[in-house]
């Protein structure tokens, strides 16, 4: 088992004969460790104990885990996101969107959905974007407040 400090994590979109895949490599003391589908469960700046074993050309994780201790913080500005996303912020929908395709896909795969087109996955998507960008809480919230301010009246 060796030790480390990840450094970055990184996510590559591959085909397979099973559609779109995430591929996922971590890079640990200056090192690129491929983890093939499976998200590693790290962060950047966490010290991880991990083992790999060596497929031609490439070292490949068998094992992974974070040994304790949050990331360590990066140099630079503190986060300003917010909560929900903001409609306007382009570049965090269209990652959050791509993210939601890609798990819409794997969620009808798994549920072995017939007559799944095009439609069926965007409308999967779009309703789990609502939900991971805090869409679905903000509309409770306005119909609790809307509610609330009637029964004011």
């Amino acid at each position: 088992m060796q030790t480390g400090i990840v450094e970055a994590v990184s996510t590559k979109q591959v085909n397979t004969r099973f559609g779109e895949k995430t591929a996922y490599s971590v890079k640990i003391e200056g090192q690129w460790y491929g983890n093939g589908f499976k998200s590693p469960d790290v962060e950047k700046g966490q010290t991880v104990q991990f083992e790999y074993k060596m497929q031609g050309n490439y070292k490949n994780i068998t094992s992974i885990v974070p040994t304790g201790g949050a990331p360590t913080p990066s140099r630079g500005a503190a986060s300003t996101g917010s909560w929900p996303i903001p409609k306007d912020s382009a570049r965090d929908r269209s990652i959050i969107r791509q993210n939601c395709v890609g798990n819409a896909i794997k969620l009808l795969e798994l549920s072995k959905a017939k007559d799944v087109d095009s439609a069926t996955v965007i409308a999967t998507a779009r309703d789990l974007e609502a939900y991971c960008t805090g869409d679905l809480d903000a509309a409770e919230s306005s119909a609790f407040d809307d509610i609330v301010a009637g029964s004011a009246d």
